[in-house]
């Protein structure tokens, strides 16, 4: 094989199954008569993509190819109109849920003197805050007569904090 043969070896299987424009066609079968390696090669090349061609496509095929964008583009349309007509339906469902949300209303919410008015706000009072929380009990660790360094100072701690 020279390097010619190289260059023209993607061209055969091209030729194989009639893709090549006439100038590339005409180069190609140039080379062949000459060439009885690549000669041999597009013989395989064909008989190869022989075996992998379709048949030709037969009548039933090609009537029912034949309006197969007419169909896909009806069956589009219907769905495009169903979903338009779901979508009305609910929101019309939404509307009315609405209405029935606003008269409703005043009637849910009970009689206008029973209801009640909501608390002001008002300072927390640290210190009731802080007893009732019972982080430290003051009261059960005097009664238990401990003197240790630990709890004198957790009552130190106490005190610090609530002064």
């Amino acid at each position: 094989m020279n390097p010619s043969c190289h260059a023209l070896q993607p061209l055969l299987s091209l030729r194989a199954v009639g893709a090549l424009a006439p100038d590339e066609a005409a180069t190609v079968e140039a080379h062949l008569t000459g060439c009885p390696a690549c000669r041999a090669e597009a013989e395989r090349d064909a008989e190869v993509l022989g075996l992998a061609a379709l048949p030709p496509i037969s009548e039933p095929e090609r009537a029912a190819l034949s309006d197969l964008p007419a169909r896909t583009l009806g069956a589009l349309r219907r769905r495009a109109a169903r979903r338009a007509r779901v979508r009305a339906v609910l929101a019309g469902v939404l509307v009315a849920a609405a209405v029935l949300m606003a008269i409703a209303a005043p009637f849910l919410r009970g009689p206008a003197g029973s209801r009640k008015a909501p608390e002001p706000w008002s300072t927390p009072d640290v210190v009731a805050l802080w007893n009732d929380s019972a982080v430290v009990d003051t009261a059960a660790t005097a009664l238990q007569g401990n003197d240790d360094d630990d709890t004198l100072a957790a009552l130190d701690l106490a005190d610090d904090v609530l002064e």
